[in-house]
């Protein structure tokens, strides 16, 4: 199922990306696009300038894309076990692995270097940050092959970057993807929809709403529109007021799957 929903969440991010005119970044639908690759935070795949960077159970490639007809592997490097998902800002990297979240310099892509790491109990990680926090949903559901684990949504201070500090700790159902907007967290909470969350307060987070009657994955959050993959389809929301979000358009699709 992951791969048909990604396949999917993948297909509109290109098909966003390839409508940028020559002369500029332009839009589709009222969506902003620019040069920087955005996959949700459930993927195993970010791109950043002329470099992606992708991730398996244990190891992390980085490929010059500069040329798109020949992608050159430009760098390589053997993690733990467990590698989950991967997300960049600016000159970092962010990836969640079964144990715990990495940081890496990627100033230098062809050398990339580890930061530090934050360690938490075994679950699946998907995580987003900002240039002060990160989010990291922690999730032990049925699509997570590391069953056991919590559910919860963590918030770290990643000021200083070598010592990451939990900050707070948000119980809930069954966590997936996130995504940040303004001073909001977004949170795929499965049957339970997207839970959104006012961060102002970092320690002591507020829920202020949530959109409901999906089953929701993932996402991704482009200016003030918000892309969603659920069991039942792709949808878009318009988020710039958060409070009264509005649904724009969605695709729905129904995939069955065998325990």
């Amino acid at each position: 199922m992951k791969n048909i929903l990604y396949f999917i969440f993948i297909s509109l991010f290109i098909a966003i990306s390839c409508s940028k005119s020559d002369g500029g970044s332009s839009d589709v639908g009222g969506v902003p696009v620019n040069d920087q690759g955005q996959a949700g935070s459930m993927a195993k795949f970010s791109i950043s300038g002329d470099y992606i960077y992708l991730i398996n159970d244990q190891n992390l490639s980085t490929y010059d894309i500069s040329q798109a007809n020949t992608p050159v592997e430009v760098g390589s490097k053997r993690l733990d076990f467990g590698i989950e998902t991967v997300f960049t800002l600016k000159e970092r990297l962010f990836i969640g692995s079964i144990n715990g979240m990495y940081i890496f310099d990627i100033s230098d892509p062809a050398n990339i270097q580890k930061l530090s790491f934050y360690e938490h109990i075994t679950s699946c990680d998907p995580v987003v940050a900002n240039d002060s926090l990160a989010f990291v949903t922690l999730s032990s559901g049925n699509q997570c092959r590391w069953g056991g684990g919590a559910n919860r949504l963590d918030v770290l201070d990643i000021t200083n970057e070598l010592e990451p500090e939990l900050l707070s700790s948000m119980n809930m159902i069954s966590p997936k993807g996130l995504g940040l907007y303004q001073n909001y967290v977004f949170v795929c909470n499965s049957q339970q929809g997207v839970e959104i969350y006012d961060y102002t307060d970092p320690s002591d987070l507020e829920k202020v709403a949530r959109i409901q009657a999906v089953d929701a994955y993932d996402l991704i959050i482009r200016g003030d529109h918000l892309f969603l993959i659920g069991k039942d389809g792709l949808f878009q929301y318009r988020i710039n007021q958060v409070e009264d979000i509005e649904l724009i358009s969605e695709f729905p699709f129904y995939i069955t799957t065998t325990p």
